[in-house]
């Protein structure tokens, strides 16, 4: 059990790196030695031009990207809109919530965004996948319910604790849920369907080759 998880967030890392943790860190570094506003350019500025990367590299750009590009581009508008960078924080709880949602709106889809995360994280595992259209509706509604916790959590933080505490406190948060969502997947997918897991997690073995820009 332990060991096919494993197996799936190695398979997992070259997508989490370009889509989450380096424009997370670009973030912090570009706040912590200039401005906010600096911060959110360079996150809204560096999620484009990756998407523009893959999508002449490769003619698709990867799922987990194209949450980063969407929630890069809607906190930035809102911080400009409204004048207050505050608003940039504020944000990820409606998006998340919002993103949760497209879970269940695309559902009955001919490719749901629950199978088009799959294809970055788990390509060996995402046809078998887009099959199980049962399979495919179940895993939706729990990644509904993780964003949804998610941004409730988020909520909670920023109402309650400091700048500082909250900084860290909600990307924790929001790997901890990810984290479980992530665990109840796949003992959904070993008890419904044992081969995809066994599938995905000997294609993980060699860790998947995703086209990607050196940052």
């Amino acid at each position: 059990m332990w060991r096919s998880a494993l197996n799936l967030v190695r398979g997992a890392i070259p997508a989490l790196l370009v889509a989450t943790l380096i424009p997370l860190l670009l973030f912090y570094v570009v706040m912590a030695a200039g401005t906010i506003t600096w911060a959110i350019g360079l996150s809204v500025v560096y999620a484009y031009t990756v998407a523009i990367y893959q999508h002449f590299r490769n003619h698709r750009v990867s799922g987990m990207l194209l949450i980063t590009v969407f929630m890069a581009t809607l906190r930035g508008l809102a911080a400009i809109l409204s004048g207050h960078p505050f608003v940039y924080f504020a944000i990820p709880v409606a998006e998340t919530a919002g993103f949760g949602l497209m879970f269940l709106a695309t559902m009955f889809t001919g490719e749901p965004l629950v199978v088009r995360l799959a294809r970055d994280l788990v390509p060996t595992a995402a046809d078998g996948l887009a099959a199980r259209r049962s399979l495919t509706r179940t895993l939706s509604i729990v990644w509904t319910v993780v964003y949804l916790g998610s941004g409730a959590t988020t909520l909670v933080l920023l109402m309650m604790t400091p700048m500082s505490v909250f900084l860290g406190a909600h990307t924790l948060t929001g790997w901890l849920w990810s984290g479980s969502g992530a665990m109840i997947s796949l003992l959904i997918c070993r008890a419904r369907a044992a081969g995809l897991v066994a599938s995905a997690c000997a294609g993980c073995r060699p860790v998947p080759r995703i086209a990607t820009p050196v940052v």
